[in-house]
């Protein structure tokens, strides 16, 4: 579904505002619901823009990103770091 950036930004102030309640529904690995919360106006913005941001990114994009960050090659364990016994 295409939205104008006016109509998100639109629907970004009525949230900011308190106007529009946003619910977030956590959903189990079976697809049932299985809690609900409410979010402060805050929370819903910082989700909506995760949400927008991820359903934005191609898999060509994320793959690409993922190449340009080098894996860590540091095989050496991290000092201060207890090893299991």
């Amino acid at each position: 579904m295409f939205m104008s950036p006016l109509m998100k930004l639109s629907k970004m102030a009525s949230i900011v505002n308190g106007e529009i309640p946003v619910v977030v529904i956590y959903v189990k690995a079976n697809n049932m619901p299985s809690e609900y919360k409410i979010l402060s106006p805050d929370e819903a913005i910082l989700t909506l823009a995760a949400i927008e941001r991820l359903r934005d990114t191609t898999p060509a994009e994320e793959k690409e990103k993922s190449a340009e960050v080098p894996a860590s090659t540091d095989t050496q364990p991290k000092e201060g770091l207890d090893e299991p016994k």
